[in-house]
């Protein structure tokens, strides 16, 4: 789920998010439910679970100690302009039936008239176990 968005330092509703960047925020504001192991192991699931949810994104940072995890990613949108990049720092905690992570992530998008704005989110992210598959 959001908990803040904020453009160019200006505090926003949900509805003002520009249009170009809500539907990669509209998928903080689902359930994950998975029914096997919810979180993954290595760089190479991590980057499996990213190209599920989120087109071109790469995980540039994967650190993971004990039950802590800290991630770096950037992403272009999927289907729109090469002017809209975003990063996201995500840490989280890993548990036997979960994964939690709080996502704050940037977003630098230049328009077609030239201008260009800063959007930052925050954001709690779980992923659940079910049960077995």
């Amino acid at each position: 789920m959001l908990t803040s968005i904020r453009l160019n330092d200006r505090a926003l509703k949900e509805e003002e998010v520009p249009p170009q960047l809500r539907k990669i925020f509209d998928k903080f504001n689902k359930d994950d439910r998975y029914c096997g192991e919810p979180h993954p192991r290595d760089r190479g699931e991590m980057q499996a679970l990213l190209n599920e949810k989120f087109a071109r994104c790469e995980l540039e940072q994967l650190t993971s100690e004990g039950a802590h995890v800290q991630v770096l990613v950037r992403c272009r949108p999927s289907g729109e302009q090469d002017d809209v990049l975003v990063t996201a720092r995500g840490n989280g905690s890993l548990g036997p039936n979960y994964v939690t992570f709080d996502v704050d992530a940037i977003a630098r998008v230049t328009e077609e008239t030239g201008g260009n704005y800063l959007l930052v989110a925050s954001g709690r992210r779980e992923i659940i176990r079910t049960g077995d598959c």
